[in-house]
């Protein structure tokens, strides 16, 4: 009687424990950013293919690691956040100093669908999600005193290997509080086994703009050698825009060793109504490097901007320089994710 009770009891336990795996390995698939669902058949040739697409995500995430890109805090569905020091200096307008910290909070009780943001940053930046400031910030594209602390609340009801849908409210800290409400939509398709693009598209409200529309575009190609080139475009319209704002930039990264990377960047700025439709044409070179610590970066950029703010006038020659640190904290791994990071 008792070797039939513990059948049964073991009957019981064992599709639990079957759904309890199978729950875990669902989870670290959608976790995982760089799988792929329609690469899923087992001869060579599918393993050579679900190789070269995984070199081609691991690379971008590498360089986003090592760079800071923003688009990463999110990926990685993980409690993660940074901290940056820097000055900003340009012949024109002197040094300014640059101090940021963004953290995001997952839920993970909330099946990973509900998150928190908090954070000092531009508002505009955070709000169109264009991530023009990073590591492309050049003086007065980005005015210090925009900077403000910030506090926000994310649902993400869909969220798939391709796609993710966000809904997301937030205000400042000031008086008179700036509230704000968005709603993103973001894609992302490898094109080959070494060309992935990504769309992002924001539709968003707050009391300062009114109703605004911002897209941002993202190509990335790697090379066998571990490089990588990335296109990055992005524009905005709202209710108080006279046209477009847009923001285009080019960047070349090429990696030095486990903790060392350099980026070229080409871009340019400006918007469609304004009497000077390119504001700002701009050449940089950044080099990035872990010191001490693998959570703890280094950051150089030098370069030279083309500026023009009123309409006849010659364009401006404009050195320009970043220095900075910028230190990780929390699950910047990504708990369940293949996120690679850089000396590992």
């Amino acid at each position: 009687m008792i070797c039939a009770a513990a059948a049964a009891q073991e009957q019981e336990d064992s599709p639990r424990a079957g759904s309890e795996a199978e729950d875990r390995k669902a989870a670290d698939e959608v976790a995982d950013p760089c799988a792929s669902e329609y690469l899923e058949g087992r001869s060579w040739i599918d393993w050579l293919n679900r190789r070269l697409h995984r070199t081609a995500c691991e690379t971008a995430l590498w360089f986003d690691h090592l760079f800071g890109d923003y688009r990463l805090d999110e990926d990685l569905e993980a409690t993660y956040g940074r901290a940056l020091v820097g000055v900003l200096w340009d012949d024109h307008y002197g040094f300014e100093d640059d101090l940021r910290f963004r953290a995001r909070l997952h839920f993970p009780n909330m099946e990973r669908r509900l998150n928190a943001f908090v954070g000092r940053d531009d508002r505009e930046d955070v709000l169109e999600d264009a991530q023009r400031r990073g590591t492309t910030s050049l003086p007065r594209m980005f005015n210090p005193e925009d900077d403000e602390w910030l506090v926000g609340l994310g649902y993400r009801p869909i969220s798939g290997r391709n796609g993710d849908l966000d809904f997301d409210l937030g205000m400042n800290f000031n008086f008179p509080v700036e509230p704000w409400v968005r709603a993103r939509y973001k894609h992302r398709s490898f094109l080959s086994e070494a060309d992935l693009v990504r769309f992002r598209h924001t539709l968003f409200w707050e009391r300062e703009d009114g109703w605004g529309l911002a897209t941002r575009i993202d190509y990335e190609h790697a090379f066998p050698t571990g490089s990588m080139l990335r296109w990055r475009g992005a524009g905005k319209i709202s209710d108080i825009t006279r046209g477009a704002d847009w923001f285009s930039e080019l960047s070349y990264y090429h990696r030095l060793g486990r903790r060392r990377a350099l980026a070229h960047q080409i871009g340019a700025n400006g918007e469609t109504g304004a009497p000077v439709l390119v504001e700002n044409y701009f050449v940089r070179f950044i080099y990035r490097q872990q010191i001490l610590r693998e959570w703890l970066f280094l950051e150089i950029g030098p370069g030279l901007a083309w500026r023009r703010e009123e309409p006849g006038q010659p364009r401006d020659s404009v050195p320009i320089l970043r220095f900075g640190f910028e230190m990780l904290f929390g699950d910047y791994r990504g708990q369940g994710t293949a996120a690679p990071v850089p000396g590992r």
